[in-house]
């Protein structure tokens, strides 16, 4: 601690003379005294600067090993979910630690023991950063905590620099005790946050100052922190209680309990993240940071992590820009994270506070430009596929904060991206060309039109992009009339809505009419495996070829889709019931013992029951106070998760032949639910009626179509909607309007007999109105047509 600068030192002249695991063993022992001891704010600093500098190769190696593998920016929430209850990633060695004498290996290990146990780590967080501190930018004292938290990451992601011995000696990873111990009892997340803010808004508080490497190490172990305990924290937690009609929505983050880390096991409170009233503030500060990350600076390079780091200023830069890949990891995750909270009970504000620049217009503009203007992604990299240059960059960094934070670009933007590239892969497939070779048709009878067509397309794969030709018959065995792209609609219609009927048994719903794939399928339907597959397909059919469907898909099972884990948030959506019982376990007062609970769930499968272990012998294995965290992760990841992952990689398998995953990565479950069955807003009449078109001698100033659309004026939401599920079979408008109905909706006119209601052929879009004489016939004919469902007539 006395050298002059001992951070900034080389690696060499001042510990070359002395054996280096020795001495970083008896500094880490040291350490014990002085922290549990009650030093000095200066002691501990130099503490914190000696073992920083001992560690440097330590980190050096896993920086460049971090670079090597190009931490994914889009890492599955698995992990964390494993961490939160009791997983844990493979240890990461040093090169050469085999070679430490097995000595020095042991003094060292015992005395890492000490510095990843949990109370160690929150003594020293709480000498270098106290409650209501404030660091000055540029101060030795921020460059001290800074080097800690840059160690504490490391240590959190990797283990010890010694952890193939420490995991011989304990079996687990050293951040599987280390991180619930940071991230819910000692209250380091609201402290870091508020530091970091401090000297970022010294810094000017724009996104660059928000990037500078002074502040990296800090807001890296926060996004850590936080991502681990929002897989634990329930919204209520995180938000506070719903408000009810009997009084006030409780204090967020205040219930203690285990499960919710709220305690720090001396009966104190502990905030666990951030009050709600400062969660707005946080998203849109982290939001702009990461816009700036993936777009302005993605391909700046990464200095050595000790370059930046000087006698003249230790804060600049504990780490350097080389933990840039594991904060933008963590940052994306953590947003991602809060923008789901929010999508479900919204803090932040409108729809436009989550875009880049706050707006729909400026750089969020910019940037989709780009994305429509490039070619398709066909992988999880880039759009790329631009020629060399500034295009090409630009190009590579829209795509990178496409993938990553989508959210931070307009919805409309997306949506036209993914338009636009559908209609590039068409002419690519040569669409136009193949429709006009009229290829052979696909014969399909009307009552059997699920085994007839999984029979005739369930290899069919890619080939689906081409145009399809459909050939009916009745009941009868004869052909029915229709040809063209109108047929095709209804067919993908048919198909579908048949696939998800009861009777086949490939889906269930939940209370709310949503739709998932069965658990039980592979038990219930033969080939279930390849079924799932082929409606994948067709419903990948149905989007390439922009035709709604008006099927209800769970959020949950479209976050399944979209290759995301489901969290207990999650459950309500499937079982309520069952998310009420777990979040009551969580505030449970008495000892679990006595409920008698097991790590095993029963499930009905062919009328018996099946008991599936949660873990090895988990029906054997009582729950305790103590574990019930990973009892309600355990059930809620098997319900979510595990239970649907077979069933939902036959569908993607299917989806993916045809739209690739790629293209709707970029959308959460809620807008690929829009994107698949279109818009929940309202009914624009007036959009609807400027795309309409008229045949048979009806036009836009015609008398009858003039009452026509005073009735539908007139009407109700849930009626006007009724309206257009008689027309076009869905009861939802398109999305970005009646431009795009595809076919689009027409008015045609019938013929006039006494008596006739209007009646509709659903895969045209297409309304046969008789020419009624006034308004009031027009309004009483339409009403007990559209209540009375009369059907399909072709002519």
């Amino acid at each position: 601690a006395s050298a002059p600068d001992p951070a900034a030192a080389p690696a060499g002249p001042w510990l070359s003379s002395l054996a280096p695991m020795a001495v970083l063993g008896n500094v880490i022992a040291l350490a014990h005294g002085l922290v549990i001891g009650d030093a000095p704010r200066s002691v501990v600093g130099a503490y914190v600067r000696v073992l920083y500098a001992a560690l440097r190769p330590w980190v050096d190696a896993r920086m460049t090993q971090g670079e090597r593998r190009a931490l994914p920016a889009d890492s599955s929430d698995d992990e964390e979910l494993a961490g939160a209850v009791g997983g844990g990633a493979s240890a990461m060695e040093i090169d050469g630690a085999a070679s430490v004498p097995a000595e020095h290996a042991r003094l060292v290990d015992g005395q890492l023991r000490r510095l990843l146990e949990g109370t160690h780590a929150s003594a020293l967080f709480a000498s270098l950063l106290p409650a209501g501190a404030v660091l000055a930018a540029g101060s030795p004292e921020f460059g001290e905590l800074s080097q800690l938290c840059s160690l504490y990451c490391l240590f959190l992601k990797h283990g010890s620099p010694l952890s193939s011995h420490s995991a011989a000696c304990s079996g687990t990873h050293s951040g599987m005790v280390l991180m619930p111990a940071l991230a819910f009892r000692s209250g380091i997340a609201p402290r870091l946050w508020a530091a970091v803010g401090s000297v970022a808004r010294a810094r000017g508080g724009g996104a660059q100052a928000w990037a500078s490497a002074e502040i990296e190490g800090p807001l890296s172990l926060f996004c850590l922190l936080s991502n681990h305990a929002l897989v634990v924290l329930s919204d209520d937690e995180l938000l506070g209680a719903s408000v009810g009609p009997g009084g006030p929505a409780s204090d967020p983050l205040t219930a203690s309990s285990s499960a919710g880390g709220s305690s720090n096991g001396n009966g104190d409170r502990v905030m666990v993240l951030l009050p709600r009233d400062q969660l707005r503030g946080l998203c849109l500060d982290l939001k702009e940071l990461a816009v700036h990350l993936f777009w302005a600076n993605s391909t700046s390079p990464s200095p050595s992590p000790f370059a930046t780091v000087s006698s003249s200023s230790h804060a600049a830069g504990a780490s350097g820009s080389r933990l840039g890949a594991l904060l933008r990891t963590e940052l994306t995750r953590l947003l991602r994270a809060l923008h789901e909270r929010d999508s479900r009970r919204p803090f932040v504000g409108d729809k436009h506070s989550w875009l880049a620049g706050g707006s729909a217009s400026g750089k969020a503009a910019t940037i989709m430009a780009i994305v429509q203007g490039s070619p398709p992604p066909t992988g999880a990299q880039t759009v790329g596929g631009l020629p060399g240059g500034q295009l090409a960059a630009e190009a590579d960094r829209a795509s990178a904060l496409l993938r990553n934070v989508p959210f931070t670009l307009p919805f409309e933007g997306r949506l036209g991206a993914l338009r636009a590239w559908i209609q590039a892969d068409r002419r690519a497939q040569g669409y136009e060309m193949a429709h006009h070779m009229w290829p052979p048709p696909i014969r399909v009878r009307r009552a059997f039109v699920l085994e007839d067509s999984f029979a005739a397309l369930r290899n069919a794969g890619p080939h689906l992009k081409l145009p399809l030709r459909v050939q009916y018959f009745n009941g009868q065995g004869l052909e029915e009339a229709g040809f063209g792209e109108g047929v095709v609609k209804e067919y993908l219609v048919d198909v579908i809505r048949a696939a998800c009927a009861p009777e086949a048994r490939l889906f269930q719903t939940t209370g709310e009419g949503e739709l998932y794939s069965s658990p039980t399928a592979r038990h219930d339907v033969s080939e279930s495996s390849a079924r799932f597959e082929f409606v994948g397909s067709m419903l990948g059919k149905a989007l390439y070829e922009n035709i709604l469907l008006d099927v209800p898909l769970a959020p949950f099972f479209l976050a399944k889709l979209l290759g995301r884990t489901n969290t207990v948030n999650d459950l309500p959506s499937l079982d309520p019931e069952l998310h009420r019982n777990l979040l009551f376990l969580k505030s449970y007062q008495g000892q679990l013992e006595d409920l008698a609970l097991c790590y095993a769930v029963t499930d009905m499968v062919g009328g018996r029951e099946h008991t599936t272990d949660l873990k090895p012998n988990g029906r054997n294995v009582p729950v305790t106070n103590a574990d019930r965290t990973e009892y309600i992760h355990l059930v809620t990841n098997y319900r979510l998760n595990a239970q649907l992952r077979r069933p939902c990689a036959d569908f993607l398998r299917g989806f993916t032949s045809v739209v690739p995953s790629a293209w709707v990565a970029m959308f959460s479950p809620q807008e690929l639910g829009m994107v698949l069955s279109g818009s929940d807003a309202p009914i624009d009449v007036s959009d609807w009626r400027a795309h309409a078109r008229y045949a048979s001698g009806y036009h836009s100033q015609h008398p009858v179509i003039e009452a026509f659309w005073e009735v539908v004026l007139e009407m109700g939401a849930e009626q006007r909607a009724a309206m257009l599920r008689f027309a076009t079979s869905s009861a939802r408008p398109p999305l970005l309007g009646f431009q795009w109905l595809n076919p689009p909706f027409c008015v045609q006119m019938a013929v006039s007999e006494e008596g006739r209601l209007p009646t509709s052929a659903t895969c045209m879009n297409l309304l046969k109105l008789p020419p009624y004489a006034d308004v009031a016939m027009m309004r009483e004919k339409l009403t007990y047509a559209i209540n009375a469902g009369c059907g399909f007539e072709l002519s």
